[in-house]
């Protein structure tokens, strides 16, 4: 019985691709960690909730577009992995996060959305620099970086007000 288990394992060890992860991976952890910064810092009462999920899956969707085009480079080497840094280091802020329950400011809240927002521009960098579509993509995000921030700013200055200790349900 160990015997197969380590012929399973050594299968599985040979089977994963020696170039790196794919550029669509990349897109879909940092799309995760969008989903989760904005579920936490932004309240569904913000009254341009809506826009912002569609300008996110707006981008997001042509993001995946052009990662899966013809002139996006398909794998990245492994020495151009920083991307793959950041996520990790997010995906270690954020078990961090999950145990501490202390009070964020405002400034560290946007920063973390911010890094997100660097990610994507990063990885549009990496694998989009031979296509004609990257400026339009580059413009997207910063129409998204905007509106993130914009969005945080509004929920943190309503639940600051008097009365609104209850706003966010």
């Amino acid at each position: 019985m160990k015997i197969w288990a380590l012929f399973y394992g050594y299968a599985l060890a040979n089977t994963a691709d020696p170039r790196g992860k794919s550029p669509q991976h990349r897109l879909n952890r940092a799309k995760r960690f969008l989903n989760k910064w904005i579920d936490e810092n932004v309240d569904e009462r913000y009254r341009r909730f809506k826009k912002l999920h569609l300008r996110k899956k707006d981008y997001i969707k042509k993001m995946g577009w052009a990662l899966d085009s013809p002139c996006s480079k398909a794998y990245v080497d492994k020495s151009d992995d920083e991307v793959d840094r950041e996520l990790d280091d997010m995906d270690a802020e954020e078990a961090i996060g999950a145990r501490a329950d202390m009070v964020v400011s405002l400034d560290k809240k946007l920063s973390n959305g911010m890094k997100i927002i660097n990610t994507f521009k990063k990885i549009a960098r990496n694998n989009l620099s031979d296509c004609e579509r990257k400026p339009l993509l580059n413009t997207k995000v910063e129409k998204l970086r905007q509106a993130i921030r914009k969005a945080a700013t509004q929920t943190d200055k309503l639940l600051r007000k008097k009365g609104a200790a209850n706003w966010r349900g």
